[in-house]
């Protein structure tokens, strides 16, 4: 299997995870961050949880649905799940610039060097400004934290 059907493998699962949640749950969640858990506090989560986020990945929706941990209290699951989103859409996009390396093989190291740079930086950008990366539905809580501060 290629990279680019690893990224694209990623990125079915990163859709998904955002269509499992109900309207209702996505305003619980919403609410949740506007109300409970700025941005910084849901990276520090995220790094505190990254096991769990990883296994939860993982994981099939029948065996999500099975593992107790994850279902209660109800809260985690959302909190789950939308981290687990962004885990694969992070996954895409480091498979999908990886992909891109593969075709450099065989030129010489000052290009692939020169190459693998601008791909990296075209990748941290691209982390910092997908938008779509950190919440998948309309009016993101994130948003307004950066709005604030």
């Amino acid at each position: 299997m290629s990279l680019a059907s690893y990224a694209s493998a990623a990125l079915g699962f990163s859709e998904e995870l955002a269509d499992s949640l109900s309207e209702r749950e996505i305003q619980t969640l919403r609410a949740h961050f506007s109300e409970k858990m700025p941005r910084l506090n849901w990276d520090v989560w995220k790094l505190q949880n990254k096991v769990e986020i990883a296994a939860f990945v993982a994981a099939s929706p029948s065996e999500r649905k099975k593992r107790k941990a994850w279902n209660h209290p109800p809260e985690k699951k959302l909190l789950l799940t939308l981290a687990a989103y962004q885990h694969c859409r992070e996954g895409y996009l480091l498979l999908s610039f990886a992909d891109r390396l593969v075709d450099l093989a065989g030129l010489t190291n000052r290009i692939v060097a020169s190459q693998a740079g601008l791909q990296c930086r075209q990748l941290l950008g691209k982390l910092y400004q997908d938008e779509e990366l950190e919440w998948p539905y309309d009016d993101s809580p994130f948003l307004e934290d950066d709005e604030d501060g």
